[in-house]
């Protein structure tokens, strides 16, 4: 069992690099499309989440990068979404968007 403190520091990583991550997430978007780089950034976080029963068996240094890891993939799937939302997804897509649990009340304005 790990100290309070490095259990506080391996929760709050997620959150940097969800933090750090948001403008470049956008500017990733606008650059080469938020389709491509949503794939990529949710491959990010879903190995980062595979990974993390090895990481916190080794230490709790690499569970922390990739818990950061994790962080920068989800906020930049987030901001993508928003990205695609912008550029016109259908109607359908919304709903199936919506469904995931991304955006639970966009669904709402849409109507």
């Amino acid at each position: 069992m790990w100290q309070k403190s490095i259990q506080g520091h391996v929760l709050g990583a997620f959150f940097y690099g969800y933090l750090i991550s948001q403008i470049p997430g956008g500017i990733l978007a606008e650059r080469y499309g938020g389709k491509w780089v949503l794939a990529v950034f949710v491959c990010i976080s879903t190995a980062g989440t595979l990974l993390t029963p090895i990481a916190a068996r080794l230490s709790f240094i690499p569970l922390i990068i990739l818990r950061i890891l994790c962080g920068v993939g989800s906020v930049c799937s987030y901001c993508n979404i928003l990205f695609l939302m912008r550029r016109g997804l259908t109607y359908v897509n919304i709903h199936m968007v919506c469904y995931c649990g991304v955006l639970p009340d966009y669904s709402i304005y849409v109507c």
